[in-house]
């Protein structure tokens, strides 16, 4: 089993930090130029200058071993006890972190959702709008098409009317005509007639 950083989250490699308030992060943080040495970088508390930060490797050595030796035994088992409750403390801090992780995915998601929605409805808006200008020019249209098939049957109707009056004009022109030579032929000729004096 590894531990994770309580800053970055990533395994931690040893030599790391452990803090005295229970927390542990990488020993590179140590180089950041806000690093104070004072104040916990996990939960930004204070911790005392002197065993406050430990350097820590996840097994000890042989010299370190037996720092225990002529401990009473309860002394013992408290200290690997809380080293237990470390460990456990740890996994709860990793698994708060996966917690907080994925509401924010969530969130995330929530919010791509929305905008999504949002987009998707605007879509339908401007589609609807389309449809309903298509439908406005075809009616449009249809109407024009009929107004012009008016026109062209009032076109062609009084066309005929002016047809049919030129062919009045024409065949009252021809009856005068043929009247006036009728009249014409009837009439004597008188000129041809010798005038007798006295009768």
């Amino acid at each position: 089993a590894e531990l994770s950083c309580n800053l970055c989250w990533e395994t931690l490699e040893p030599p790391f930090i452990v803090t005295s308030c229970g927390h542990a992060f990488c020993k590179k943080h140590t180089n950041h130029p806000k690093f104070d040495p004072s104040t916990c970088p996990g939960c930004r508390g204070h911790v005392p200058r002197v065993g406050g930060l430990r350097e820590m490797t996840y097994f000890l050595g042989e010299s370190d071993q037996r720092i225990l030796n002529g401990s009473h035994p309860d002394t013992v088992m408290q200290s690997c006890l809380s080293a237990v409750n470390f460990w456990v403390s740890q996994e709860r801090n990793r698994g708060d972190y996966a917690m907080h992780r994925m509401a924010k995915l969530q969130e995330s998601k929530d919010h791509l959702k929305q905008k999504f929605q949002a987009a998707y409805q605007d879509v339908e808006a401007n589609l609807k709008h389309e449809r309903e200008l298509r439908q406005q020019a075809e009616a449009a249209h249809e109407e024009m098409q009929q107004e012009n098939l008016h026109v062209k049957q009032k076109y062609q109707e009084e066309a005929r009317k002016v047809h049919a009056m030129q062919e009045t004009i024409i065949s009252l022109k021809r009856k005068r005509g043929d009247s006036g030579n009728v009249s014409t032929m009837g009439s004597p000729l008188r000129s041809g007639t010798p005038h007798r004096p006295g009768g």
